[in-house]
């Protein structure tokens, strides 16, 4: 039986390397000559580290999370890292 691994835990050191930015790419396209068609997800996981080098993308993503209902930061696990999040962020722009 598989054991699953307690995640790390998330600190001022850690947030770069321990949370990430995840995209889904979703596409749907019709199959020529029938009546069927094919949906695809492409998914990016991305460390915030890599997302912050930028600093555009740093200062776009804080502002999104800033404007983000709590209860879509709640059901996307940002609430509780969110004052980590937004301090790493501000470090990057």
């Amino acid at each position: 039986m598989a054991q699953l691994q307690t995640p790390a835990k998330i600190t001022r050191q850690t947030i770069g390397s321990g949370i990430f930015f995840r995209v889904e790419r979703q596409t749907l396209q019709r199959i020529q000559d029938t009546q069927d068609a094919l949906f695809t997800i492409r998914i990016y996981n991305t460390p915030l580290q890599e997302v912050a080098q930028d600093p555009i993308r740093a200062r776009l993503l804080s502002r999104h999370i800033s404007t983000m209902s709590n209860d879509f930061k709640s059901y996307k696990s940002i609430l509780k890292y969110e004052d980590l999040l937004q301090e790493y962020l501000c470090r990057h722009f």
